[in-house]
């Protein structure tokens, strides 16, 4: 009868211990979630802050920001091209079945994939994808939509699918020697 009562107040403790084992693993990391999420934090918080320095003093503007004010002093005057955000009205494939004899080889760019390089530690797969990539060429100087997706209707990717592109003109390639 005692050796019973010693097997169960035995196997009790040991109960006891496996689940403050438990407990202090999922305290350690729930710890180590915690301290990351901050360091995560830190870094945002010095990319904002140097920003905020770097426009007060009007220092370097975004490579954004620098071609769009290129853009609307080159090409936004007198509205012939239209406006920054207009889409191009020229569609894919658009002399396909016609009647033109005449044409030239040019230089161009398709788009057929994307890959996905490397993501941000602050990121996990699968990825909600959404906004859009556009290309500007010599044709109408307007945005070629490559991807396109709202908030709403993002494109989900894993590691292995990558976003679908839209059905897009070949980009008109120039070259600049200078």
């Amino acid at each position: 009868m005692e050796a019973v009562r010693g097997e169960k107040r035995m196997e009790e403790r040991n109960k006891r211990l496996v689940v403050r084992e438990e407990r202090r693993k999922a305290n350690a990391e729930k710890k180590m979630e915690k301290e990351e999420m901050a360091a995560r934090v830190r870094k945002l918080y010095a990319k904002t802050v140097e920003a905020i320095r770097l426009k007060g003093r009007g220092e370097s503007k975004e490579p954004w920001e620098q071609f769009r004010d290129h853009w609307m002093e080159e090409w936004g005057k007198g509205g012939h091209f239209g406006k920054f955000e207009d889409n191009t009205a020229i569609p894919p494939m658009r002399l396909t079945f016609s009647d033109f004899d005449i044409g030239y080889a040019m230089d161009t760019l398709q788009f057929f994939s994307v890959k996905v390089a490397r993501i941000d530690d602050n990121l996990r797969w699968p990825l909600d994808v959404y906004g859009f990539v556009a290309v500007r060429d010599i044709l109408d100087r307007k945005r070629n939509m490559i991807f396109c997706r709202d908030r709403d209707n993002c494109q989900t990717i894993n590691e292995q699918v990558l976003p679908v592109l839209l059905l897009c003109r070949v980009i008109l390639l120039t070259l600049r020697l200078s």
